[in-house]
């Protein structure tokens, strides 16, 4: 790979406007193609934008866990409370002095377990335990559950980011308000992908490819029986929705027929029927407010 195309794809898919002018008087360089980047420096450059290097990032990592162990400690927290009298203060200071919220839940469970009741035939101390047990039980399976949902905020936020990215690269014709164009590309790009039977994952590189919406692991190929990628997808739906700006024929001043934004309201008149519910989400989004 040239240097020219590794700068090319980094800023891609770190979200940079294709026609950003500091990116094109780059690329205007032309000793970059003639520099050749050694592959292991091409996949270490890669692995900064892949899945496995944001799980393996400290920082990140940090992030989302603190996050997934807050409810978790609060609850824990007001358990332990309830359990004072049962469990006593010194078997609390040891479980409270635990760091790992996850030994502070396996301690706690195992002091409640080995608690012993002062009269077994107390039916509601008997019922305290067996409830802190259950609560306790619960809150192992909810450390799970609250990472895992973390793991798949995160691989939804990288998503969006490439999407955005790769929508960047249409060339809009300047009748589209700017501030509209994301939701009518995002809006026509979902009616494209629902009507032809195709879905966007996340691969382990952090690109978005597409994928058959019946079978998540299984590529998509077109009417042609090729490979289709997400680029392929974006100019067809773009070209297909007159997004792109027309330049007219040599010495004719008309402006190409291409949909019209009113300022009074209603849908555009020549907008396929696929892109009227994004019209209108991205006029309600935008609308001043009252």
């Amino acid at each position: 790979m040239t240097l020219l195309d590794l700068i090319n794809n980094a800023a891609t898919r770190g979200g940079l406007a294709a026609d950003a002018q500091g990116l094109k008087d780059l690329l205007s360089r032309t000793e970059l193609a003639q520099i050749t980047v050694p592959a292991d420096v091409v996949g270490a450059v890669d692995s900064l934008f892949s899945m496995d290097a944001a799980k393996a990032n400290a920082v990140l990592k940090g992030h989302f866990v603190a996050q997934a162990y807050d409810g978790i400690d609060k609850k824990l927290g007001e358990l332990l409370t309830e359990a004072g009298e049962l469990l006593g203060e010194e078997k609390l200071q040891e479980i409270t002095g635990e760091k790992s919220t996850g030994k502070r839940v396996e301690k706690a469970i195992k002091a409640l377990l080995d608690a012993k009741p002062a009269k077994k035939t107390d039916a509601e101390t008997q019922k305290l335990v067996a409830d802190l047990n259950k609560q306790l039980a619960d809150l192992k399976t909810a450390n799970a559950d609250a990472l895992k949902a973390k793991e798949e905020e995160f691989t939804t936020f990288r998503r969006d980011q490439a999407l955005d990215a790769s929508l960047k690269s249409i060339g809009w014709a300047d009748h589209f308000p700017e501030a509209l164009r994301p939701q009518l590309a995002k809006g026509a790009l979902d009616a494209e992908l629902a009507k032809v039977g195709a879905q966007l994952v996340l691969n382990g590189d952090g690109q978005l490819v597409l994928k058959q919406k019946a079978d998540p692991s299984l590529d998509y190929y077109g009417a042609d029986n090729k490979p289709f990628t997400l680029p392929d997808l974006v100019a067809r739906v773009a070209a297909e929705n007159k997004f792109i700006a027309v330049t007219p024929p040599k010495g004719d001043d008309k402006r190409p027929d291409t949909p019209h934004v009113p300022h009074g309201g209603g849908t555009p008149p020549s907008v396929p029927p696929a892109l009227s519910s994004a019209f209108e989400l991205a006029r309600a989004n935008n609308a001043p407010a009252s």
